[in-house]
């Protein structure tokens, strides 16, 4: 039977279980090029190799793409950027990373993410394009012909806003810019570089100029490219690398800057570095306004900056339309500096992944946690939360934590059953040795191990207690302490027992869970009724099934969050 023709008549769930199973087999994690002599500089040759495969490569020249590269705030950045044209009236399409639960948050139409009938649909439509290919691909050796996931998933994300037609697309790089997957875009309507810092070494190289030569690699001829102020060698390094390329570069004012009768703008998120990401965007979304769509808003200049940094002309600030103020004010990003309350419980949220988001994220939770303690006048206990895979960076991420003084610290893997990783995760797409329940619980004792080296440099004497944990489940029930602190924990999946160890917890407690944490809406996902809550605490919090027996067994359950499921 061709099951394309079947498709319309399977249900929204079981043709992305379809998509999903065909996913799996027929894509890997990646194709193998780290390993081979000058691997890394194929990533982009390798997209574009799969779009002429598939006839896509001439049809990216009819979308208008705000391509954005950065170390710290790219997502930000695009968010508030598709806000603001989408408050503008304009189908968005973006490309951002991380997802949180689940593959699809990857790609977003009109400010949502795409539904699950239309990304399977598409997501089959594509895989059925590539099989039907008949030249090997050739570009590396490796013994698969087909995509990774990377590419696959960017140039899904592209076929969609393809046939969705949309009206601009806005596209996180996923590493770096010159040989990213994502560097395939011959006329970017707008490119932008949001504050630099040192993250992935190993492929950008150790000093922020080397990182500024990659950054700026996805600059186009004739092509506006926005940065935020940088120190002054890279900032140098973007002057010279624009120019050889043949950009037109400019450097962002400052937000304060726009704000002409002394009163800061509202943003939707937090933290004062949002005001960096913010000024990027506008600039950004006002010039791609002023090219697709001249005359439709008045974008009056204000007196600014008009010193050239670094033979880099500053942007002038303008009079910003009320669709971008608002688009800043109602901005959101989840899992992104996300509080959430329960009765005795704070959690804030943050995935902070090198050590310039972790600081700041530290900044926001000391603000935050501080005001919420003395608003609410009681002992607070303060436990750290972390996952992240354990790699050269990781102790430098930790150390910025260690510094903290926190009560307690876990570390765990980041699924929800233990052994079971989540769609959302790269990994999930590989049988290599080192993401199988052994490799994760070692990777969880690597990062305990470096988080107490850090704390030994630090000489405290005071130290929080510190553990690791086998699942998420596992580790909330551990750092939450007492079931009344459970009464309102939505349904979660099964998952292992645990000892009856409890952390002796003051009368609130506040969690700082950071790292790579793909557990999006996990803290606010609706139970279905109020018995299915009962049952699943009882089954999180003592591992029983909801008749009373004991429950070791692994199940799972799928749960729509506004549009997002988890699996």
């Amino acid at each position: 039977m061709d099951e394309a023709k079947d498709w319309n008549a399977l249900s929204d769930d079981d043709l992305f279980k379809l998509w999903q199973d065909k996913f799996r087999r027929n894509l890997r994690y990646r194709v193998n090029i780290d390993n081979i002599p000058s691997g890394r500089d194929l990533r982009a040759s390798t997209s574009r190799k799969f779009l002429k495969q598939i006839g896509m490569n001439e049809d990216l020249d009819q979308l208008s793409v705000i391509h954005v590269t950065g170390t710290k705030g790219k997502g930000s950045t695009c968010y508030f950027t598709e806000k603001i044209l989408q408050t503008c009236g304009f189908k968005t399409g973006m490309i951002c990373s991380p997802p949180m639960t689940e593959t699809r948050e990857r790609i977003r139409l009109g400010g949502k993410v795409v539904p699950r009938r239309m990304f399977a649909t598409y997501g089959l439509e594509l895989l059925e394009m590539f099989e039907k290919v008949e030249e090997n691909f050739n570009a590396v050796e490796v013994d698969q012909g087909g995509p990774n996931v990377f590419n696959y998933l960017m140039i899904l994300g592209l076929y969609i806003f393809l046939k969705e037609k949309v009206d601009v697309v806005i596209f996180e790089v996923f590493i770096g810019g010159e040989t990213d997957y994502s560097n395939v875009f011959r006329i970017p309507t707008v490119v932008g570089l949001t504050t630099l810092g040192m993250d992935h070494p190993e492929h950008l190289g150790n000093t922020l100029e080397s990182i500024a030569w990659h950054k700026s690699g996805i600059a186009k001829k004739d092509r506006p490219y926005f940065t935020l102020r940088q120190p002054k060698g890279p900032l140098k390094v973007i002057a010279e690398r624009t120019k050889e390329i043949g950009a037109t570069p400019y450097v962002c004012p400052p937000l304060s800057a726009y704000e002409t009768d002394g009163k800061a703008f509202e943003l939707g998120l937090h933290g004062d570095f949002q005001r960096d990401n913010a000024t990027l965007a506008v600039q950004m979304a006002k010039r791609w306004i002023e090219e697709k769509h001249p005359g439709r808003f008045d974008f009056s200049d204000l007196p600014g900056i008009s010193t050239a940094e670094e033979g880099i002309p500053v942007a002038k600030p303008f009079v910003l339309p009320d669709a971008f103020r608002q688009g800043l004010k109602h901005c959101s990003l989840p899992g992104r500096h996300e509080v959430v309350r329960w009765n005795h419980v704070t959690f804030y949220c943050d995935t902070a992944t090198n050590e310039m988001s972790v600081a700041s994220c530290k900044e926001w939770f000391l603000s935050e946690a501080e005001e919420e303690r003395e608003r609410l006048g009681v002992p607070v206990t303060r436990v750290l939360m972390f996952s992240m895979r354990a790699k050269e960076k990781t102790a430098g991420v930790l150390a910025k934590l260690a510094d903290f003084d926190f009560d307690a610290a876990i570390f765990c893997p980041s699924w929800m059953i233990a052994g079971t990783l989540p769609e959302a995760h790269p990994y999930f797409y590989t049988d290599e040795e080192q993401f199988n329940y052994e490799g994760e619980i070692k990777n969880s004792e690597k990062l305990k191990t470096y988080f107490e080296e850090a704390l030994d440099k630090l000489g405290k004497k005071k130290r929080p207690i510190v553990k690791t944990a086998s699942s998420i489940p596992a580790a909330l029930r551990w750092a939450v302490g007492t079931v009344d602190d459970l009464r309102d924990m939505p349904p979660l999946q099964a998952c292992e027992s645990v000892d009856e160890e409890r952390l002796d917890v003051a009368s609130h407690v506040q969690v700082m869970v950071t790292g790579n944490f793909y557990i999006g809406k996990l803290f606010v996902t609706p139970p279905r009724d109020l018995g299915d809550l009962r049952a699943r605490i009882d089954e999180v919090v003592h591992g029983r099934s909801p008749t009373g027996q004991r429950n070791d067994s692994s199940h799972s359950e799928n749960h729509e969050v506004e549009g997002v499921d988890m699996l």
